[in-house]
């Protein structure tokens, strides 16, 4: 059950990112792998709380910088150590 809720949760944001436009960074957390809040050495903030972090808080974020090399280049990435999902874009 968790992992079809996971699985339909990370298709829809798929999705809504593949439409938003170009520009801020958006952060929304989603969990991390032991429960629904955020932070685990990150921001913390409690299940879809939404964050536009400014591109120097990135890294308070995505905790690895392999990942934010992931946001650079395919413009979303998911820890799931902090619970953060991220994309380039916005909420409009």
């Amino acid at each position: 059950m968790k992992k079809t809720v996971c699985i339909a949760m990370i298709a829809v944001l798929t999705s809504v990112t593949a439409v938003l436009p170009a520009g801020a960074t958006t952060c929304l957390c989603v969990g991390s792998s032991n429960g629904k809040t955020c932070g685990n050495g990150g921001v913390g903030g409690s299940f879809l709380r939404v964050d536009s972090p400014a591109a120097r808080n990135l890294q308070y974020y995505l905790l690895t910088a392999a990942l934010q090399a992931q946001l650079n280049a395919v413009g979303k990435a998911y820890d799931p150590t902090s619970g953060w999902f991220c994309w380039n874009g916005t909420l409009q």
